[in-house]
């Protein structure tokens, strides 16, 4: 089971735009909650970055058409002489368990189900925003100004999910949840990745909210015939 990823995230500057914007809005604290993460959810998805297929290729190795190239390092005998070993055989066998190390028919298929698992796993991290987007888009009644949807991600891919808000009270709140995590992510990419696409998203939704604040305040003092700057 992967390791659960806990993100800390400044939300001061989208919850002031919030507390300013829901009085203005003719929906209920709750729609507002579920549009507004919906739009964050899209705008994480857009910045999460994408693993580079080419960069993979180049450390790890590659598949095309059957045939496998490995990536190689040096490797020290006790002798002091050199030899070349495949990168991808090293990592496989240093994550076995002591004494049940792969070699020759085993290993080579292990590499092979190792590259394709990471070529699969390209736009792994950004789907782990699309259960979010998908349960959220359910509860959002137009999306006029919507951020863009990244394309890229694979369509059958869904990780994550979200909690929407639910009734009219004040305290109401949406749950974003992404699960694209990996029982062997050493390096803790989702956190590494995914959490400052997620604060981006975030500040950046709360400029747009201060922007729809002052877009509605300047309409209502015209409209009752306030003179402003």
């Amino acid at each position: 089971m992967a390791r659960a990823v806990t993100f800390t995230i400044d939300r001061s500057a989208f919850t002031a735009a919030l507390r300013k914007y829901v009085p203005l809005s003719k929906r209920t604290p709750a729609e507002v909650c579920n549009r507004k993460a919906y739009f964050i959810s899209r705008r994480a998805l857009w910045y999460t970055p994408k693993a580079d297929k080419y960069k993979i290729a180049e450390e790890l190795g590659s598949l095309r058409r059957g045939r496998v190239k490995l990536a190689t390092r040096t490797r020290y005998t006790r002798y002091g002489k050199t030899y070349e070993a495949p990168f991808v055989a090293l990592i496989l066998n240093a994550r076995a368990k002591p004494g049940e190390g792969l070699y020759g028919a085993r290993m080579a298929e292990a590499i092979k189900r190792f590259l394709q698992a990471r070529m699969r796993s390209i736009g792994f991290l950004k789907s782990g925003f699309l259960g979010a987007i998908r349960t959220l888009a359910g509860y959002v009644r137009g999306t006029s100004g919507a951020p863009p949807v990244d394309r890229s991600v694979a369509a059958n891919r869904t990780l994550g999910s979200a909690i929407p808000a639910q009734g009219d009270s004040w305290s109401a709140s949406a749950t974003i949840i992404n699960t694209a995590s990996s029982k062997h992510d050493e390096k803790g990419a989702l956190l590494k990745y995914a959490g400052p696409a997620l604060q981006q998203a975030f500040d950046e939704e709360a400029l747009s909210t201060m922007e729809e604040v002052e877009k509605r305040l300047k309409k209502a003092a015209d409209e009752a015939g306030i003179k402003h700057d």
